[in-house]
This record gives structure tokens, C-alpha cells and sequence, in this order.
């Protein structure tokens, strides 16, 4: 298989229809409209002592892709006082980890500065006082941004140390500070949904036969590969089909946004549609009789209001192809995708696990997020011993990792030291 590159202008909107010329590097074909599946959990707490107590409301969906907790400050000191309006803007990275943690305030945004390479936090001017007496509250709103320009939430553990100000009445010069820490703790969510894909070429008697790889989860996304065998007889070229659809379930009323290599899908609100844009490198794959070239394909389940739910969702996507002499066609590979619920039913070992000591046990498969409490697990790949370490720092189980990035197969045997 010998890719190769050739430039055109290329824009694609939603369904594979040419939308304008331009020239999209690969930052712009980024998805921009879909936050990685993640669990975020929060604490706080004063550190010092205060005359307040302080707490966390539970991680929910925000606006525009956003999520969304509250700072519940609450007095409890017999005078009451006025509190300032501390606004949570901060960018942190992970404790142990290579992602970022971008949070604002009321009245405030988050924007990436290409120039500055970071976060700018644009706020209004409209500073607020929250007076309160002993057994009040005054929750401060947090937004989490998941990703802003290159930086992006990933799992891992982030702590924000936030300065808030109280004073007695008519004495704001006399205003003293504490600082309120905020423990966030993000884990990768299991996936929400089932997904299998087929494939199978419409045209009767075309010189190809096809195939689809399971369908896994990173980051929020699945991703398949479909794999193209060419048949016919001397070599041939294969046009760089790109998978770029919006299509509504057959059955229902989700909506599956498909998109292939160098393609991101985005959100428009100005004309309240999707925008996938492709970089414009273009390849033509050469392949000899019996070679095959596997296209990527990646979902993305939500876009702005368009949302994957469970149903049959179908994808047509034509190729081209051209024998190194004589007549060239076109064949269409229908992709069938059956969506369900995932059960959210959590991975067990056969057989049970000791309550202690050491066990030898086969996964029934799922993520690691799964593994139940254990002090660590080791299997072998190639016949060397890899460990998995609950709760240890990125670098221990930098290996396992990238063995096992979604989910662990089911049958994988492990030693399991408890």
C-alpha cells in the first residue's frame, strides 16, 4: 500500500457536501463541539481557620459545552459581614498527569491567546458584595471549560487555591482574606452507549470487498476503522474517502456526525448546523490485488443540540477507484450502525478475587476505571509482566496505558495483589 499525497482546496459540510474553498490546517479540523466523556468530582474546604465553612455542589451540564458547580460559602460567625465576589478563574495542570483544568467565575470567560500561548480570562466590571448573617449562604457559581485552544480536561487530579474576602459592614478597608481550596478529581466515564458497524458494498460485482473494526472509546469519542481489500486483477488507486456525514437515526430521532482522517466536526450557531472541515491533504491509496487500506472513522456523540441516542443509523460513503490503465468506477460501502444504551454493568474477575493475598483471575473486560480495589494488577504481553497500580502517578502505568487505552478484552488474565 503506497499512499500517495496531493493537495486540493477542500471544506466539507455535513453529508460530504462542498461548502467553500479554503485551506484548513490541522489545528482547524479539530472537533470543537464535544467534551470528552469524564466523571469530575469536587471538594472544598478552608484552609486556616475562617469564621465559614464551605462546600461543593455537584458537577452538572452547563451551557455551551461547559460544565457547572457552585461554592457554597456559609457564615457562622454571630456578626455578620458582607463577602467580596471572588470569581474562580484559573488554569491549573494536573497533579500527576498531562491535563489542564480551566474554571470561570461570574462574569467571566475563558479564550486561548495564540500569541500568548494561554488562557486570557475576560471578565466584566461589575464587582458584587454578598452580605450575609450567622447561618446564611451565598453560592459562587464555577464554570469547567473542557478544553480551551490546545488545552483539554483529561483525568487526573487538579487543585485550585481561590483567595475570598469578607469585611464587617463599613469597614472594607479593613477587609481580611482566606483561601478556599478546591479538589477536583476527574476520572474517565464509562461509555454511554454500545455501538456495532458493518459493511457492505451497494454495487454488485465491484472489485473490492469490505470490513469494519470494532468500535472503541477515547476522549469522549468512538472510532472504527472500515477496511477496504481490493480484488480485482493488476494494481489500482483508491480515492481518500473522508466519512464526513450527519445522518438521523432510522428509528429514532438521534443524530450520528461520522468524520475520517484529517476531519473535525464543529458546531455553527450562526446558521445552526454542523461544519466539518478536512485538511486539504488528500491521498490516493495504491494497493495490489489482495492488499487492503483501513480508513479511521470517528463519532462524535453530541454536537451543540445534536445528540447520539440508541437506534440504526446508515452511512453511504462512495469511493472511487482507478486501475493503472484503462477504466476507473465507483463502488458505495453502506455502514449500518446499531446504537444501544450501554448497561453500565461493571467488569468481574473469574474467579471471584481473594479479600487478600494474591489471585490469578480472568477479566470479563471493560476499562480499568472498573477493576475493583485492589493494591495493583500485572498481566503479560509478549511474555513480559506489565503492572497496573491504582492510584499511582501517570508515569507507573504509562505502559499498561498504552497496552490497554479503553477498554481491558475480556479473557485477559491478571495476577491481582490485594
Amino acid at each position: 500500500m503506497r499512499p500517495t499525497r496531493f493537495l486540493r482546496h477542500v471544506a466539507v459540510a455535513a453529508g460530504g457536501l462542498l461548502a467553500a474553498a479554503a485551506v484548513f490546517s490541522p489545528a482547524d479540523a479539530q472537533t470543537g463541539g464535544a467534551a470528552p466523556a469524564l466523571n469530575v468530582d469536587v471538594t472544598a474546604e478552608v484552609l486556616g481557620s475562617a469564621p465559614f465553612s464551605v462546600s461543593a455542589t455537584d458537577v452538572t451540564d452547563g451551557d455551551n459545552g461547559l460544565l457547572k458547580h457552585g461554592v457554597v460559602v456559609t457564615w457562622n460567625d454571630a456578626q455578620s459581614a458582607i463577602l467580596g465576589d471572588a470569581r474562580f478563574t484559573h488554569h491549573v495542570s494536573a497533579e500527576a498527569g498531562e491535563g489542564d483544568l480551566v474554571i470561570s467565575g461570574r462574569g467571566c470567560g475563558a479564550s486561548w491567546a495564540d500569541v500568548e500561548q494561554q488562557v486570557l480570562f475576560p471578565c466584566t466590571l461589575d464587582l458584587q458584595a454578598f452580605p450575609v448573617s450567622q447561618g446564611e449562604s451565598h453560592e459562587y457559581p464555577v464554570w469547567i471549560h473542557p478544553s480551551v485552544g490546545p488545552l483539554t480536561l483529561q483525568p487526573g487530579t487538579y487543585v485550585v487555591d481561590q483567595v475570598v474576602s469578607w469585611y464587617r459592614a463599613n469597614a472594607e478597608d479593613q477587609a481580611q482574606q482566606v483561601t478556599v481550596r478546591l479538589t477536583y478529581e476527574v476520572s474517565e466515564a464509562p461509555p454511554a452507549f454500545d455501538i456495532s458497524v458493518t459493511a457492505t458494498v451497494l454495487e454488485s460485482g465491484a472489485p473490492v470487498s469490505v470490513g469494519t473494526t470494532p468500535v472503541t472509546m477515547a476522549d469522549g469519542r468512538y472510532s472504527h476503522g472500515v477496511r477496504v481489500t481490493w480484488n480485482g486483477t493488476g494494481t489500482a488507486t483508491l480515492d481518500d474517502a473522508r466519512f464526513a456525514h450527519q445522518v438521523v437515526a432510522e428509528d429514532g430521532t438521534g443524530d450520528l456526525i461520522t468524520t475520517g482522517r484529517g476531519c473535525g466536526a464543529n458546531w455553527n450557531e450562526s446558521s445552526g448546523e454542523v461544519f466539518i472541515a478536512c485538511t486539504a491533504d488528500l491521498q490516493i491509496i495504491e494497493l495490489d490485488p489482495g492488499e487492503a487500506h483501513q480508513y479511521p472513522v470517528t463519532i462524535t456523540p453530541s454536537i451543540g443540540p445534536k445528540q447520539l441516542e440508541p437506534g440504526t443509523y446508515i452511512v453511504d460513503e462512495p469511493i472511487a477507484w482507478q486501475p493503472a490503465s484503462g477504466t476507473g468506477g465507483q463502488f458505495t460501502i453502506r455502514l449500518t450502525y446499531t446504537v444501544t444504551a450501554a448497561d453500565g454493568t461493571p467488569g468481574v474477575f473469574t474467579p471471584a478475587l481473594s479479600e487478600s493475598g494474591i489471585s490469578i483471575a480472568s477479566w470479563s473486560g471493560g476499562p480499568a476505571s472498573e477493576l475493583p480495589e485492589a493494591k495493583s494488577y500485572w498481566t503479560t504481553v509478549d511474555g513480559a509482566l506489565v503492572p497496573y497500580v491504582p492510584g499511582a502517578p501517570a508515569f507507573v502505568n504509562a505502559r499498561f496505558s498504552s497496552l490497554f487505552p479503553q477498554q481491558i478484552p475480556a479473557g485477559t488474565l491478571f495476577i491481582v495483589i490485594r
